[in-house]
């Protein structure tokens, strides 16, 4: 929003309407900085600074189900073998993604404190969560504990930045596409597709409901794909 500079406090909902239109980003990016703009003109009207909120004329971005991409086992596998490669130790936080489903956030900024591995549960700090709620999740794929167990020591000492840095050099190195959130996806396709159970699914995401899942992950992926993905370690790597 830095263009409008002073004008900001009296933009027209058309103008923000235009701006999110030509954001080149996908819909749920364009609708984060809907969701961050709003904010910011509620607490504008807050303190006096705006008489009105111009995004309570404006609609969020629609979430488009196809928004929800999933990796092939054979791209998770590929992926997998060049991060082992490239820098071991960023194959803890890629599979907390991928075989946990954390989002990105998350799994960056996990320390080796949160996870228990003598009962196999991860505790999730409320600061390191987009709900800000604290949560404890257990009943992870057995290949996730095997890729935490052999990561070396200095995993646990990557910044946000430089995961990100090797991540995305992995993706590109691996010649797989990252079109955002994808191992969270999958994570969520596959693992429907192996408990048949979407409950269970939410509760390691953290979701309050499991509808969402059905909604956007069920019938994504196959079972023996599944069976496939979540065995994916290590020593197959």
């Amino acid at each position: 929003m830095q263009q409008f500079d002073e004008r900001t406090l009296d933009l027209t909902p058309s103008e923000i309407r235009e701006w999110l239109n030509a954001l080149p980003f996908g819909e749920v990016t364009k609708r984060n900085h809907y969701k961050r703009v709003r904010a910011f003109f509620t607490w504008a009207r807050m303190e006096g600074l705006a008489t009105v909120n111009p995004c309570e004329g404006i609609r969020s971005p629609a979430r488009e189900v196809d928004d929800v991409s999933v990796l092939s086992v054979e791209d998770t596998a590929k992926l997998f073998k060049t991060a082992n490669k490239l820098r071991p130790q960023m194959c803890a936080r890629l599979a907390l993604e991928a075989f946990a489903g954390l989002r990105f956030s998350s799994a960056a900024r996990l320390v080796k404190a949160d996870v228990n591995f003598a009962d196999k549960g991860i505790t999730l700090p409320a600061a390191k969560l987009k709900t800000r709620k604290r949560h404890y999740i257990d009943g992870l794929p057995e290949n996730l504990w095997k890729w935490l167990r052999t990561t070396p020591e200095e995993a646990w000492a990557l910044t946000e930045r430089q995961y990100l840095a090797l991540k995305s050099e992995a993706f590109r190195l691996a010649g797989v596409r990252n079109p955002g959130n994808v191992l969270r996806h999958s994570f969520c396709s596959y693992h429907v597709a192996m408990h048949k159970d979407a409950a269970r699914t939410a509760v390691i995401l953290c979701h309050a409901s499991p509808s969402t899942l059905y909604q956007h992950y069920k019938g994504r992926a196959t079972a023996s794909d599944a069976t496939r993905y979540f065995e994916i370690s290590p020593s197959r790597a």
